[in-house]
């Protein structure tokens, strides 16, 4: 073979490559927006088949001796639970022929699923390597590792919700865009520049300070812009921040001496929580089976 067809064959297969890559990227991409849209579809569908007042008060149950769940918050998790039976009820109904994705590899990404959660799996048997229908999708998979797969899960079942009162029920797939929607939205703090008072946890404090201490009063919009100057993404919680637990805070008392913990611990704790929750909806789901 001559150098120049060569040349010309690894060029068409290089190009064949690119475009292999970017097909699989492409039904990521599409699969997760229809992933979206099977939530809003199976929620105008089934919302006279689920009660969500049964969901809630089986979260309420789980909780029933941690003090510091707000009733409002069972409400949103109880809510958020509805939500995911009416999606695993709405792909039963997915034809049998759409429910193939063969070039579709589970694992691609780095999983980031605690091990405590993957112990709740152990007893589902699924071969590594081997295609498999996955639960949560009703689509056929090949997951690389037990922990691949069960991060494919949860981003179809979105267990990661916001804990934050002011804000709408949210579901997410992944711990990350989970913990960077609160940190950008909810978990900020506002340092004063002028002094070394300690930081507030909410504008309106922040702005009293600004005017008893400092005798900030200019006109609203110069107020706001000290305000905004003020603004960060908080670097730690406090040990009593987890709303689903108690005993959180004497276990880390007990293991750092330290009343506040840095942002990475608190985000798989409290993701764990919501991860063990989400498993609930596949536990009803196969009760009916």
């Amino acid at each position: 073979m001559e150098s120049g067809e060569s040349s010309e064959l690894q060029k068409l297969s290089s190009a064949m490559e690119s475009a292999n890559t970017g097909l699989f990227r492409a039904s990521k991409i599409i699969r997760r927006i229809s992933n979206a849209d099977d939530y809003v579809i199976a929620a105008a569908i089934y919302q006279l088949e689920f009660d969500p007042n049964v969901d809630i008060c089986l979260i309420k149950e789980q909780y029933e001796f941690a003090s510091g769940v707000d009733d409002w918050l069972i409400t949103r998790l109880g809510k958020a639970l509805t939500r995911r039976r009416q999606y695993l009820k709405h792909i039963e109904t997915y034809p049998k022929e759409l429910m193939s994705c063969d070039d579709i590899t589970v694992g691609e990404d780095k999983p980031n699923v605690s091990t405590h959660t993957l112990r709740a799996f152990e007893n589902i048997p699924i071969q590594y390597g081997v295609p498999f229908q996955c639960l949560s999708c009703r689509m056929e998979q090949v997951a690389n590792d037990h922990a691949a797969w069960k991060e494919h899960l949860f981003r179809d079942l979105k267990p990661y919700i916001c804990t934050f009162k002011e804000c709408e029920l949210k579901m997410f797939g992944t711990l990350d865009r989970w913990f960077s929607h609160e940190l950008c939205n909810h978990r900020r703090d506002w340092v004063c520049k002028m002094c070394q008072h300690t930081p507030f946890s909410s504008s309106p404090a922040y702005e009293d300070h600004l005017r008893s201490e400092h005798q900030i009063n200019e006109k609203r919009s110069q107020l706001r812009a000290f305000v905004l100057q003020g603004e960060e993404p908080v670097n730690d919680v406090s040990a009593t921040a987890c709303p689903f637990c108690d005993n959180w805070e004497k276990d880390i008392a007990e293991a750092t001496k330290d009343k506040y913990i840095r942002l990475t611990a608190f985000k798989k704790h409290l993701g764990k929580h919501m991860e063990q929750l989400t498993l609930l909806s596949l536990h009803m789901k196969e009760r009916k089976m």
